[in-house]
């Protein structure tokens, strides 16, 4: 498989990614046993966790966004590498300085693993496409919508 298409499928799966954990935070009540299980306690006002469910699909509209235009705006693809930086930060201060939630260290070691990933594969591709002089065509959004 060529790099191009390892960077490809795999910013997929980071939108799958994210569009999972926010239609779970969105539609999920606070009240549920899912919510508890993952370490949150009941909160009657769940706002903050609609937000962050919100935050969660604009996220996969970026690595959309990415996946189609990244030789034209490869800034959406450092967009997602700080996203996950920043989420690696607080998720891992969250967890160090006020309360040791499990899946909140879950998450902050799956966001550097995920951030880390984009940027290591997209450097990949264009390693490998400035090697060949003749790299593959990008997606469009004309050619598949």
């Amino acid at each position: 498989m060529t790099p191009h298409r390892v960077f490809i499928i795999f910013l997929w799966l980071v939108a799958l990614h994210s569009l999972c954990v926010g239609a779970c935070l969105v539609f999920i009540p606070s009240t549920s046993a899912v919510i508890s299980f993952f370490g949150y306690p009941y909160c009657e006002q769940n706002f903050f966790q609609k937000q962050g469910g919100v935050f969660h699909f604009i996220m996969v509209i970026i690595y959309i966004l990415a996946i189609y235009r990244y030789r034209k705006e490869p800034v959406l693809v450092w967009l997602s590498v700080c996203a996950k930086g920043i989420g690696v930060i607080f998720l891992l201060s969250y967890f160090i300085l006020s309360v040791q939630i499990w899946s909140v260290l879950i998450s902050g070691i799956m966001d550097l693993m995920m951030g880390l990933a984009i940027w290591a594969l997209y450097i990949r591709m264009k390693n490998a496409e400035s090697k060949n002089n003749n790299p593959p065509t990008a997606p469009t959004t004309e050619t598949t919508m």
